[in-house]
């Protein structure tokens, strides 16, 4: 009974010893600077700094509120933003190219000369090839403006997704 008693005393002085070494890491692990509304509470390990003040006779600590951290997760936040707007300029352009080509390829059957107006020809007076050449210019430019306003559709109908 007794080596149960010693042991017991000798466990309950090493559990006294851990406590009070926690106790003195706690100690050291936090400063308090006094303010005018209370105390700054600073944990020197995380750096949060919390405020303290005595509300209703009890004190209580609110973490104040990290600018740096809040900014650099704005900055972040920019960051990708600017990320993904730049793909999506590069898909545009890519898309306008795309156009462009595809505008140039329709205008290599068409000569200067088939544009320029003639001036031997009789005024108010069409002959068959210009009508002819006028099908083809009006035909050109019809699908030219439906690709132009399908293609601006589809990008609102990207935006007004991608804002939703």
């Amino acid at each position: 009974m007794i080596p149960r008693v010693i042991a017991l005393l000798l466990g309950m002085l090493l559990a006294q010893t851990a406590f009070a070494q926690e106790d003195v890491l706690d100690r050291d692990r936090y400063g308090l600077e006094e303010t005018d509304g209370g105390f700054l509470r600073v944990d020197r390990e995380s750096g949060l700094v919390s405020l303290c003040q005595n509300v209703n006779d009890a004190w209580r600590c609110a973490p104040v509120p990290d600018a740096q951290r809040a900014l650099e997760d704005e900055i972040d936040e920019l960051r990708s933003e600017v990320e993904k707007l730049s793909a999506r300029n590069d898909e545009l352009e890519a898309k306008i190219l795309a156009i462009s080509r595809a505008a140039d390829e329709a205008l290599n059957g068409i000569s200067k000369e088939d544009v320029m107006p003639k001036t031997d020809a009789p005024s108010g007076a069409l002959t068959q090839n210009d009508e002819e050449q006028i099908d083809r210019a009006l035909d050109f430019t019809e699908k030219a403006m439906r690709r132009f306003f399908g293609l601006m559709k589809d990008l609102r109908d990207e935006f007004e997704s991608s804002d939703q």
